[in-house]
């Protein structure tokens, strides 16, 4: 369904369809957590309506904890508003979550090396890796 400019997608579609459909958007309203993932993961800036606390704590891990907004006591005007401040500002929104998406994905591929170097018992050299622990 297209509505001036704005599409409403509906059916079953495989991850790599999602994928593919979210990487050509220019922004997503989401109301899904794995919308908002696959949003982020696309580089696409979004808009989400939280009805779990989850979504919080992402959209702080993305940089953009202001891109939500809770769903118990949602107010029509309010959320009108706060889309309409992310929509003019997408640009630096795409660049925030394009900057921590890279930053999460090397913070993964820390991960997975220490994964490795523990199974095959190889000792670790914590100094390299200080910038990644907490």
């Amino acid at each position: 369904e297209n509505v001036e400019g704005v599409t409403i997608f509906g059916g079953d579609y495989s991850a790599e369809e999602m994928m593919g459909i979210i990487s050509r958007c220019e922004f997503m309203l989401v109301n899904r957590f794995h919308s908002m993932i696959l949003s982020f993961a696309s580089h696409v800036p979004f808009f989400s309506i939280a009805y779990e606390h989850k979504f919080d704590g992402m959209t702080e891990r993305f940089g953009v904890p202001e891109n939500n907004v809770d769903l118990v006591g949602l107010d029509a005007d309010e959320l009108r508003r706060r889309i309409e401040v992310v929509w003019h500002n997408r640009q630096q929104v795409k660049e925030t979550i394009t900057q921590k998406y890279d930053e999460l994905v090397a913070t993964l591929n820390v991960n997975v090396k220490l994964m490795f170097d523990l199974a095959e018992k190889r000792k670790i050299d914590y100094e390299k890796y200080a910038d990644y622990f907490v």
